[in-house]
């Protein structure tokens, strides 16, 4: 059983738009352009996770993923941060007008690296995609659909050589795991190990983004008083935060180590 902290649920919303209204609204140039958002902060009420929103041809698909532990330990629901994130005045405006046509919920993966490493093959059974924890969050990428297809390639060359022997044993079925780990995708997995740790710091959801949006408005607040120089407005920021400069170290530390 694999522990809360390695689960999150995701809930999406398509909406439907007309393609002419998308490509205004995203400021794209025709129906073979595309653009997606990746969305910290507010978007989850500090919940560790993030929203997310992209455009379909005649749809824009939104939503939030929520790691399971830090749901439930703020005693928010996964529905009520979604129709929040929807709400919020720099979302709605993306939406206006639009009709809702799919809404569902899907249980994934939050730590990867972890669960891949272990129960991933039995005698006659070989287990690929995120069922197998296939997916891969370094805060700054969502990745899953790269890595299923990669297992499932290695699954395959496994399930030909154990044909081929007529053996099925969990000796012919662990040759799926070297050859998943000879591709980029267990060498993907083992470089960011390390990432859902680091992801799994909370200040990174509330204080890190309240920090680094006092800077930029320090910066771009230009209300006719004497300008600073950027080490200035900085300390200035840091100083009316929660966070400090060895907390800001040590978590740059981590970020450097983990992606």
């Amino acid at each position: 059983k694999e522990p809360v902290k390695h689960l999150a649920v995701g809930v999406k919303s398509v909406i439907k738009l007309p393609p002419h209204v998308i490509e205004d609204r995203f400021n794209l140039t025709g129906p073979t352009d595309g653009a997606a958002y990746a969305i910290v902060g507010d978007a989850t009420q500090s919940v560790a996770g993030g929203g997310f929103m992209y455009t379909n041809l005649d749809s824009i698909s939104i939503g939030v993923v929520l790691r399971l532990d830090d749901l439930d330990a703020k005693g928010l629901t996964a529905s009520g941060v979604h129709d929040h994130f929807l709400a919020h005045p720099a979302i709605t405006p993306f939406l206006k007008d639009g009709e809702l046509l799919e809404y569902g919920c899907h249980l994934t993966i939050e730590d990867g690296p972890a669960m891949v490493t272990h129960d991933l093959t039995r005698p006659g059974l070989v287990i690929i995609g995120d069922a197998a924890g296939f997916t891969l969050n370094t805060g700054m990428t969502i990745r899953g659909m790269d890595l299923a297809a990669g297992s499932a390639l290695a699954a395959v060359t496994a399930i030909n050589k154990a044909l081929d022997a007529g053996d099925v044993s969990q000796a012919a079925m662990d040759v799926y795991v070297a050859e998943f780990n000879e591709t980029f995708v267990g060498k993907d997995m083992k470089t960011y190990a390390k990432a859902p740790a680091f992801l799994e710091n909370e200040e990174m959801y509330k204080d890190v983004g309240l920090l680094l949006a006092d800077v930029f408005h320090g910066i771009y607040d230009h209300d006719l008083t004497p300008r600073r120089h950027l080490l200035t407005v900085a300390r200035g920021a840091l100083k009316n935060s929660t966070l400090t400069m060895r907390r800001l170290a040590r978590l740059g530390w981590q970020a450097v180590r983990a992606l």
